[in-house]
């Protein structure tokens, strides 16, 4: 072997490497407006991304399930990658077996956009790009769900850190595809409407999807958890687009709040259940409040109440207590 080979990289993808690249090369075919070459790559990586996904969830619990015969499996040809693999369809219902339960719809899609692959492939397509388009986001929004319910859960660390990188990557760009974002919210609706006062605009994905916790939040659309303590100033730097620069230097982005003493009050947020009226929210309560006001005294923000006159509690006990 000559020097040049010697020093040439090795080119390494493991399955589930593979598979959440090829998910990330179709959401950058799907972005925007994609042209018909533009779907026609993103229809083809999907289907290769949701077959290796599937199949990478098969071998962690067995290696054997991915070969198309299982009997005939050996440790040396799986190495190798020197066999025959199961389908889509089979690995399905394998899957079923061994308690990984993929809806009936998902089923369907994914059957679908296996033959829709195979068109495409050696015959050509003839679909409108608005069937194939809203075909590929019912797939892509299953895998979402799959990757967070049935992979990331029985993963490596070194493989779960590679995954949650990737995810980063794929959710950054989930809301340039408009098919995926109005099938997934749709499908989000009813789950979304049982909080609507503690819903806000995601700063990962910009959706009308994050529900608030008082312990971590998640975004339903593309399942980032934001830590309670990072939220406020993400949602501040990121949705009110203040920017992260004016609070390097330690200059607060929120306020004490008056209920709950945690200094993760913001002015200014907007929430799903009034979405055209900017409010104080506490995101360590997980609260919008509309009876927040500054002390005209201190200029500290309190809990209204009638006869104080803007004034807090404590400016208004010394006060009166002077009288």
């Amino acid at each position: 072997m000559g020097d040049r080979e010697k020093s040439e990289s090795r080119i390494e993808f493991s399955p589930l490497v593979n598979g959440v690249d090829y998910l990330l090369s179709a959401v950058e075919h799907l972005e925007g407006g994609p042209s018909a070459r533009n779907l026609k790559y993103a229809v083809l990586h999907l289907q290769a991304g949701v077959e290796v996904l599937l199949k990478s969830r098969l071998i962690i619990n067995d290696w054997k399930l991915v070969f198309g015969r299982p009997g005939k499996a050996t440790l040396e040809s799986f190495r190798k990658g020197d066999f025959y693999s199961c389908s889509a369809e089979e690995a399905l219902s394998r899957l079923s077996d061994i308690g990984v339960e993929i809806p009936k719809d998902a089923r369907e899609e994914i059957t679908y956009l296996s033959r829709q692959r195979n068109r495409l492939q050696h015959f050509g397509l003839t679909d409108t790009a608005a069937a194939v388009e809203a075909r590929t986001a019912n797939v892509l929004n299953f895998l979402l769900d799959f990757i967070r319910n049935h992979l990331q859960p029985v993963l490596l660390d070194t493989e779960a850190d590679h995954l949650a990188t990737q995810m980063n990557l794929v959710r950054s760009r989930l809301h340039r595809i408009q098919s995926l974002v109005t099938t997934r919210m749709q499908a989000l609706a009813q789950q979304l409407s049982r909080a609507p006062w503690q819903t806000l605009h995601c700063p990962q994905c910009g959706q009308w999807a994050l529900v608030v916790d008082t312990q971590e939040s998640t975004c339903l659309f593309c399942h980032a958890q934001h830590d309670r303590q990072e939220l406020p100033l993400d949602y501040v730097a990121i949705i009110l687009e203040q920017g992260y620069r004016a609070f390097r230097k330690g200059e607060p982005y929120a306020d004490r709040c008056p209920q709950c003493d945690d200094e993760s009050l913001v002015h200014g947020v907007l929430v799903a259940a009034d979405p055209d009226r900017p409010m104080r929210f506490c995101f360590s309560c997980a609260e919008a409040f509309d009876n927040i006001d500054d002390c005209t005294r201190c200029g500290l923000p309190f809990i209204t109440v009638d006869d104080e006159g803007g004034l807090c509690g404590g400016c208004w006990d010394e006060l009166t207590s002077r009288d």
